[in-house]
């Protein structure tokens, strides 16, 4: 099978770019002009893959209703799911200083990433960092654009400030595409087999009615089905991302080892209301390792609490890292009452001798006169 392309949003100089080459060096890429929309059709249509942004700690779903949409309904395959920290520097012209901004240029995506910063300034916003570089070049309006680190000439511009994000700002990327990845041929697709295979892991899907902070039955089951397989703690299923898709369903993704995970919907009662959407894509890398371990890396603050919640812009992040535990979500209220059950679960299990690593253990021990007296509600997230 012939792989034409790999697209990559708004370019190889792009944050998805520099995403991009992050995750696959070396790798040949294209595209620069197309829409989300058109690359997921492409993607879906055609020879090629793409890679997009998906979703922002600060921002959410960086499109509604495209990436994970498109893969929820089965018409394209998710390939690889990555996190990378993102921070945007303040560039102005040659001998410019700080004082003399006024107007600033921005990509759209920075509007909530960079929202503290941002209340000191006018700004427009563009499509892409490298749209608002270029326009920054030619139009003297601007006193300033932000920019991805690499992205401007250091001939013609002078970096103001080092990074203006908002703290612990992160993106997930991800690579879309109806191609088996093993069975691309040619030296300019090795990087693509070399970083994206073999296939270790895989991506399912849930679709049912909208988690309000107190679950239904149903999904106080479901949630609990998701144990039956594993022989350790590690080997647990882990949810990563509850989406909305509707006014009255929310996705739910779901990555386990190809062995793991096998929901039964209609032997278990789930069916009509809980549909589980088997085989939205496998991956090389879990993703839920990689975020942990940029967080270890990038902010290290965050991973140092046993029990932690971020809260964005119509989104949030919740997460036990010593558990492996790490849910991005749209509703606070909603993903908090999933982690309180999935951790409640865990330490069922620790408790009744199901293998853990001595870290796990450790944070067991800690907290295991509260959960005895409380259960789920043992747990207080620090709020970063």
């Amino acid at each position: 099978m012939k792989l034409e392309r790999i697209l990559v949003f708004a370019g190889e100089t792009s944050l998805t770019g520099i995403a991009t080459r992050n995750r696959f060096p070396e790798l040949c890429i294209e595209g620069d002009d197309e829409s989300f929309e058109e690359m997921i059709k492409i993607a879906s249509e055609e020879q090629a893959l793409a890679v997009l942004p998906l979703w922002n700690s600060h921002k959410g779903e960086i499109k509604r209703k495209t990436a994970l949409e498109m893969a929820f309904d089965s018409k394209v395959k998710i390939q690889e799911l990555w996190p990378m920290r993102i921070k945007f520097e303040l560039i102005g012209r040659k001998h410019s200083t700080l004082k003399q901004v006024n107007k600033i240029i921005i990509v759209f995506a920075a509007t909530p990433q960079c929202s503290k910063f941002l209340k000191k300034f006018k700004f427009e916003e563009r499509t892409s960092t490298v749209a608002s570089y270029k326009e920054f070049l030619s139009d003297n309006s601007f006193d300033a654009v932000l920019c991805a680190p690499g992205q401007w000439d250091k001939d013609k511009c002078v970096k103001l400030i080092d990074d203006v994000s908002n703290p612990y700002n992160f993106t997930t990327f991800i690579l879309l595409g109806n191609i088996d990845i093993q069975k691309c041929k040619g030296r300019k697709w090795a990087p693509l087999r070399k970083h994206g295979t073999p296939k270790r892991f895989k991506i399912t899907g849930v679709d049912m009615p909208l988690l309000i902070p107190t679950l239904t039955e149903e999904q106080q089951d479901f949630l609990e089905d998701l144990t039956n397989d594993a022989n350790s703690i590690n080997d647990i299923p882990r949810i990563i991302f509850i989406f909305k898709r509707e006014a009255s369903r929310c996705g739910i993704l779901i990555e386990s080892t190809l062995e793991n995970l096998s929901l039964s919907p209609q032997e278990n009662g789930y069916l009509p209301d809980i549909i589980v959407k088997s085989g939205l894509g496998e991956s090389n890398k879990q993703y839920t390792d990689m975020t942990i371990n940029l967080m270890k890396t990038e902010f290290p603050k965050f991973i140092s609490h046993d029990f932690v919640k971020h809260i964005g812009t119509q989104t949030c992040l919740y997460a036990c890292p010593k558990l492996n535990i790490i849910v991005h979500g749209f509703d606070h209220e909603v993903v908090e009452a999933v982690v309180r059950k999935i951790i409640n679960k865990y330490f069922e299990l620790i408790d009744n001798g199901l293998p853990c690593s001595g870290v796990q253990k450790k944070l067991f021990n800690k907290y295991k006169n509260e959960y005895y007296d409380k259960a789920a509600q043992f747990v207080t997230f620090t709020h970063v």
